[in-house]
């Protein structure tokens, strides 16, 4: 039998499958979507190849792990940085500062490398419900501040953010553009 790494198999378990999507982030990072294969992320891992289906049925369902985990870390740091802001507008500034300080600090790097990944109907209909989640504090914020249409706002702020984010994907100062982001936002969607 099999030496566990864990107090218990299910500890042994949860650590392996931790284990290879760090692995496969990790050579997603550094070496692109086509070098993410079994043999690759087994190897990063200090797993054998065969393991990787104990946990994942193809390369392309450890792959969309790897972005369901991206999407729910963002949404934790961003509902983290929400929740520590005193009101409507300073929790709007934290929105996009937080947004535009995760593309500064390389966690947006992950879309980017995943660029021509092919998932399923099922994975993709997960990555819209976590987008969706995503967005979900500015609206909250939004119709906290009790503003007409609620919607359009969203959508107007969510275009900034973005591009924001364009901005800070290409080099710009982050500080800079956070400040000018959040400036255009509250002179220019809230009065």
């Amino acid at each position: 039998m099999p030496r566990i790494s864990a107090p218990t198999v299910v500890e042994h378990r949860a650590l392996q499958r931790e284990a290879l999507v760090v692995a496969a982030s990790d050579e997603l990072l550094e070496n692109g979507l086509a070098a993410v294969t079994p043999a690759s992320v087994g190897k990063r891992a200090g797993l054998a190849r065969s393991t990787i289906y104990e946990y994942f049925p193809s390369a392309s369902d450890l792959v969309a792990e790897v972005a369901l985990r991206s999407f729910q870390q963002w949404g934790e740091e961003l509902s983290a940085a929400m929740a520590g802001a005193p009101s409507g507008i300073e929790r709007l500034a934290a929105y996009i500062t937080t947004t535009l300080r995760l593309v500064a600090e390389g966690k947006y790097d992950i879309v980017h490398a995943l660029h021509g990944a092919v998932f399923s109907p099922e994975k993709i209909a997960r990555f819209e419900e976590q987008h969706t989640e995503l967005v979900q504090p500015l609206r909250d914020v939004i119709a906290e501040l009790g503003l007409s249409h609620p919607e359009v706002r969203v959508e107007l702020i969510q275009g900034v953010v973005d591009a924001g984010v364009k901005q800070v994907a290409a080099g710009r100062d982050v500080e800079k553009v956070s400040r000018l982001s959040v400036e255009l936002v509250t002179q220019g969607f809230l009065n």
